[in-house]
């Protein structure tokens, strides 16, 4: 059997983001129409979605997946898409990045509610119709959304969802470019020497040397181990 690589673990916690092959308005019609492609994908791929920001190009998700990984729902979620009643679409591009759920779930759930303001600035997050924060503010009305996994964490530190939102994140331009090897250096450092080294992309020569990323890695990494300290 073909083992998984470290970039594909079951049982974790992923950005995904897919962009779709035309741009469709984001009005009540598209807006159940990609919910209730996300519910058919989660459901046959056993995962949970904790977060999700529906764009008229794009979409975000926060998704843990079950023993199954992520191939079953992005199988799933394509035919969904291509089947939707109103217009047919298709994910001309989709990346999924592993995150550290241990340490930066609510980081990740933050920036995906914030990104409607990092695209536009004259959008407001808690405005935004086509995002899980209506699920975090009232989650007995949207049972499909596991809410409970980031609000169970924050309450172990003595938060809670509306004290998160109030400061917005930086912004992650590695997320949005998919750049595996600086997005790794945020959500797991130590790992990027070991046993990740393998499986990344090879950066172009001098990328790591620079002064400006030198000093975000280590930014991050500083970061990292107070929060590590911390819980």
């Amino acid at each position: 059997m073909k083992q998984k690589s470290p970039l594909m673990l079951a049982d974790s916690l992923y950005y995904f983001r897919g962009s779709l092959d035309r741009t469709t308005p984001v009005d009540d019609t598209s807006l159940l129409s990609m919910e209730s492609c996300l519910r058919s994908a989660i459901d046959r791929g056993h995962c949970l979605l904790l977060g999700y920001c529906i764009l008229p190009s794009s979409f975000h998700l926060a998704l843990r997946t079950s023993n199954r990984g992520l191939g079953v729902f992005s199988m799933a979620l394509q035919v969904a898409l291509q089947n939707m009643p109103i217009t047919a679409l298709r994910m001309s591009q989709c990346q999924s990045i592993w995150v550290d759920e241990s340490l930066y779930l609510k980081d990740l759930i933050q920036y995906i509610h914030y990104i409607p303001e990092h695209i536009d600035s004259r959008l407001r997050y808690d405005r935004y119709r086509a995002s899980s924060h209506a699920a975090y503010q009232n989650p007995g009305n949207f049972s499909w959304i596991a809410t409970d996994r980031l609000n169970q964490q924050l309450k172990r530190h003595g938060l809670n969802y509306a004290a998160l939102m109030q400061t917005p994140p930086d912004h992650f331009p590695e997320l949005q470019s998919g750049n595996h090897q600086h997005f790794l250096a945020w959500v797991a450092p130590e790992l990027i020497s070991a046993s990740y080294a393998s499986f990344l992309p090879k950066p172009d020569e001098g990328i790591l040397s620079d002064s400006g990323i030198s000093a975000q890695l280590r930014r991050w990494n500083h970061l990292r181990q107070s929060r590590k300290q911390a819980s």
